[in-house]
């Protein structure tokens, strides 16, 4: 049987494909879902020639970007201690967004499922783990989909803003990305679903 990170890649993997320059993105030039900003804030020179630019985006292979999002997504903030359905939606989430705000709509996702009060600060702490635990004890599928459905409104929050222009002039809507997202998650619940169907809990 796959392991946890493996069937959460798997999914990833379908959705961050090929080599991507939308002009809406704030993240640039984006290839298997590694983005020219994130490789810049992680300090990763790719293609070893002393820069960080769009020439190392397109060097990016699903090798190199599944091992990026392991260290990052995955080892880092610990998603390994999660039950393994709500691991895989959190690492999609992260991936897609960051840890942060995947880690907040879990915590939120705690937070509507039995009313006590968790701090939805973005860290994947002691607090976090024992919650999750606790409302996971008869497996991990509910509150893997509770956290799809916070992020499927983080994603309606963010369109219901107005574009917003960066310093670059770069104008930001949204709106462009909403029905993808949307796509996204729809087959994340499907995917999260199967795997409970095949054993994972």
């Amino acid at each position: 049987m796959r392991s946890t990170f493996e069937a959460a890649q798997a999914f990833v993997a379908k959705w961050e494909g090929g080599l991507v320059d939308h002009p809406n993105d704030p993240g640039g030039i984006t290839n298997r879902g590694v983005s020219l900003r994130w490789l810049r804030l992680i300090g990763c020179d790719i293609d070893g020639d002393g820069d960080i630019d769009a020439d190392d985006v397109r060097a990016v292979t699903s090798e190199i970007a599944t091992r990026l999002f392991y260290a990052h997504f995955w080892a880092a903030p610990g998603l390994h201690e999660l039950p393994p359905l709500v691991a895989v939606a959190v690492y999609d989430g992260a991936v897609n967004q960051g840890v942060p705000p995947a880690v907040r709509q879990l915590q939120a996702a705690c937070n509507r499922t039995d009313g006590i009060p968790l701090v939805e600060d973005g860290r994947l702490g002691p607090n976090t783990l024992r919650r999750v635990t606790l409302l996971c004890r008869d497996g991990s599928l509910a509150l893997a989909l509770s956290t799809i459905t916070e992020r499927e409104a983080f994603y309606q929050s963010l369109v219901a803003r107005p574009p917003k222009v960066l310093s670059s002039g770069q104008v930001v809507d949204y709106r462009a990305f909403l029905a993808g997202w949307l796509n996204r998650t729809g087959a994340l619940d499907g995917w999260c679903t199967q795997l409970a169907k095949e054993g994972m809990a």
